[in-house]
């Protein structure tokens, strides 16, 4: 989701102040295209329309705003290099020199009919290897991937990992070009991808932002704290099943919110690499099972790292605290964090796995 559609009515009254108007107008006036369209995605409409009056690009600023925002059509260039397919190799080197001041640099030529519909796609190195009066239609590529202006910016990345592709032509209903993606709208839809991700495992919802009032606060956030909650009293409902152990060793409780806190930090730390590898595809290339074995041998050693090191401070600060059997004390947290360690490092890596595999989103 972009700002624009969930800005609170406290921030949007900011936003309608003249001051803050004439400051972002002139912003908008100075910046490039790119930034540009940033910033009028983050906006609410009737502001942008405001706003972007003294650009001369802005009905191409304006359009992005038509479509959905998790749309690729809301993050690609309306400006595409599109051939037609009768021109002749010496035509379109022509075009490209006469229009050098509007290309920053060029990936690939999408190839249209007359109908502007897309046929396929030229390399500058064709421009290269063939003669100048060889025609378009005689040389260009026919296996060129489109996407729909609507298809979800997501699968486009996806798309575009799992083909090595490093520009896709985006066409509407009937197949005719309406824009591209680029690297750079590739980097950008990363981005927004990577921010969600980042707050789903953070436990508040993509959707939050610092302008959300109270009651979208508690909307937002109230489910995941929940959740959190179920997890928390089954951890009581565990520890109060050794009630009687820990009422004849009371210095044992003390080391539970030490033992929780460890699980914690491994269980995101292992799940965190494995929902890396799998919005890169990695896991597709390493079985799961060797995955699985060397994060269960990492955890294991850093279980005897971490334990060892809690062991030798209870042997240390025990007789200078007067704790009672600091040795088996000392055995006592060394083996929980080492089988716990050991337990959640495991678990925190199959567990975005599973997800995936349920296809379900491996963030949450």
């Amino acid at each position: 989701m972009c700002i624009r559609d969930r800005l609170s009515p406290e921030f949007r009254k900011v936003l309608l102040r003249d001051s803050t108007k004439s400051k972002y107008r002139k912003l908008l006036k100075r910046c490039d295209a790119k930034t540009a369209k940033r910033l009028i995605l983050d906006f609410p409409p009737e502001f942008a329309e405001e706003l972007s009056r003294d650009r001369p690009d802005r009905d191409e600023l304006l359009s992005f705003l038509k479509h959905d925002p998790d749309s690729v059509a809301a993050v690609m260039q309306h400006r595409a290099l599109a051939i037609p397919e009768s021109w002749t190799l010496g035509q379109v080197a022509d075009e490209i020199r006469a229009r050098l001041a509007e290309i920053d640099k060029i990936d690939t030529l999408s190839v249209v009919d007359h109908a502007s519909r897309v046929t396929g796609y030229l390399r500058v190195r064709d421009l290269l290897v063939h003669p100048p009066e060889a025609r378009v239609a005689d040389v260009l590529r026919r296996d060129i991937v489109t996407v729909s202006a609507e298809t979800d910016r997501e699968d486009v990345l996806e798309l575009a990992r799992s083909k090595h592709l490093r520009s896709l032509a985006v066409v509407d209903a009937q197949g005719r070009l309406v824009g591209s993606v680029t690297p750079s709208e590739l980097a950008e839809i990363e981005r927004l991808e990577a921010r969600e991700d980042m707050l789903r495992m953070g436990g508040v919802s993509p959707e939050s932002t610092m302008f959300d009032t109270p009651t979208q606060i508690v909307r937002k956030r109230a489910p995941w704290l929940l959740i959190g909650l179920v997890g928390a009293l089954l951890a009581a409902v565990v520890i109060g099943g050794f009630e009687e152990s820990l009422t004849q060793a009371a210095i044992l409780a003390s080391f539970i919110p030490v033992v929780m806190a460890t699980a914690g930090t491994v269980g995101i730390q292992a799940s965190t690499v494995s929902i890396q590898a799998l919005s890169n595809d990695q896991h597709d290339h390493h079985p799961i099972a060797a995955r699985l074995w060397r994060e269960g041998i990492g955890s294991l050693l850093n279980g005897i790292i971490v334990g060892l090191a809690t062991a030798l401070v209870i042997a240390i600060l025990g007789p200078i605290l007067g704790i009672d059997r600091p040795a088996q004390l000392a055995a006592t947290a060394f083996f929980s964090l080492l089988i716990v360690i050991l337990m959640i490092g495991i678990i925190g890596a199959a567990t975005p796995i599973v997800l995936d595999a349920l296809g379900l989103d491996p963030s949450v």
